[in-house]
């Protein structure tokens, strides 16, 4: 089709992603898409012998039958109901609405001045949550490393900075409550503060460190919640995984409502708004269905993601006529799979439970399962599938609102209760 700047627009409805085909020459394209199938025939044979000598021909086999399965029924596609999509539409943007006014009302409260409070912007809402950051001294670690001895291991550094984190926050910042109450009567004097610290440092550590540089240290204090963590560019975060930890910690109507607005926008735009763009002009929308491209092996699905619609607007899409929409799954496929591999006698056992998390949070824990708490449930539950895939202390800490330092004596009490497994991961 005919576009004002290249001569061409990209056909209706196709991947925005791949728009910038059309501003290359078709001279380029051609030389570029034979190579490409070139380069993928070398590819196919190395792989093959690969596939062979690995034992994985009948797995391959089995991919290329469900992948050619899953063709026919992007071909097929979903029937839309519009008239139920244009209902939840409505509903959804209703609720958006609704949040936004309440929201305005409890800024209002919080801050007279504030009359522009946008609710998508995290700068304005780091402000209401976290306050204005002060700072306070502290250890600049990078100038300690760079007195550590050549062949120094990694236990020998998480070491340091333990003994570090103790005398500062154990030691020098023994009383957090009188610190905070100092930068609030504005008492606190950083200069000072910083040389005591540095004086007493290297008092502490005389027989490791000849020097140490103070750095300045985000605090915040004046806001009702304290940070849980922070961007890449070093700001307060408000991921709602965050918001929602937060709200676990201490109830907020202004937190519940950016949560309950973020989600109806998500909802509205990613699988209602959105996925009636897409229908042709039969009402059926063929999204895709991907056989790789997660890092777990799962099929996954795209353009639109026609496999995780939320529970209550999944009404909008049925079979069309004389079909029908089948939902299976493999049960606990990804903990099946490391008790196989690891052999861990444990693991194994608790996969023939009636409830395999309630069971491995009983071993844990080392009590019945009948007086295993749905807490403790959820814990084992996270734990076991974050470990699998590699989940740190401090990730796991945010999943299930503890201190990392909760987490961590967790996750230990776990490989504890489980060795073989910790074996096999390591």
């Amino acid at each position: 089709r005919k576009g004002k700047v290249t001569n061409y627009y990209w056909p209706k409805n196709l991947d925005k992603g791949a728009e910038g085909y059309a501003l290359i020459d078709f001279e380029t394209l051609f030389k570029y898409a034979a190579y490409d199938a070139v380069y993928t025939r070398m590819l196919f044979d190395v792989f093959a012998k690969k596939i062979q000598q690995q034992g994985l021909s009948k797995s391959m086999k089995l991919r290329h039958r469900i992948g050619k399965l899953l063709m026919r029924c992007e071909q097929r596609g979903f029937l839309m109901d519009t008239e139920i999509n244009k209902n939840f539409e409505s509903e959804l943007t209703k609720i958006e609405n609704d949040c936004k006014l309440k929201l305005a009302d409890i800024v209002y409260k919080l801050d007279p001045e504030n009359k522009d409070f946008n609710p998508n912007s995290s700068d304005q809402l780091a402000l209401l949550l976290y306050g204005t950051p002060d700072v306070i001294p502290e250890i600049d670690m990078d100038s300690l490393l760079e007195q550590t001895p050549r062949g120094w291991r990694e236990s020998d550094y998480f070491t340091l900075w333990k003994d570090v984190s103790k005398f500062q926050n154990e030691i020098f910042y023994k009383n957090e409550d009188e610190v905070v109450e100092a930068i609030k009567n504005g008492s606190f004097d950083y200069t000072q503060t910083a040389q005591e610290l540095e004086k007493q440092f290297l008092k502490h550590f005389k027989n490791r460190f000849a020097s140490v540089r103070i750095q300045e240290h985000k605090v915040y204090v004046r806001g009702e919640y304290q940070p849980k963590a922070f961007t890449k560019m070093g700001k307060s975060s408000c991921a709602s995984a965050v918001l929602t930890s937060l709200l676990e910690q201490k109830p907020s109507d202004l937190v519940s409502l950016i949560l309950m607005l973020r989600k109806a926008s998500k909802i509205n735009s990613t699988f209602v708004k959105s996925i009636r763009a897409k229908i042709d002009k039969n009402n059926i929308l063929h999204g895709r269905f991907n056989t790789i491209g997660t890092q777990t092996g799962r099929i996954s699905s795209s353009q639109p993601n026609c496999q995780n619609f939320p529970s209550f607007i999944r009404g909008q899409l049925r079979a069309r006529p004389g079909y029908k929409l089948l939902e299976w799954d493999l049960s606990q496929a990804e903990i099946r799979a490391v008790a196989a591999y690891s052999g861990d006698k444990d693991l194994i056992d608790a996969l023939n439970s009636e409830d395999i998390h309630r069971r491995i949070a009983s071993l844990v824990y080392n009590k019945p399962e009948s007086e295993i708490s749905k807490e403790e449930r959820r814990f084992a539950k996270t734990v076991v599938f974050g470990v699998i895939y590699g989940m740190s202390a401090y990730k796991l800490a945010l999943s299930i609102n503890v201190t990392v330092e909760e987490a961590e004596a967790f996750m230990k009490k776990f490989f504890d209760r489980f060795p073989g497994l910790k074996k096999w991961l390591d």
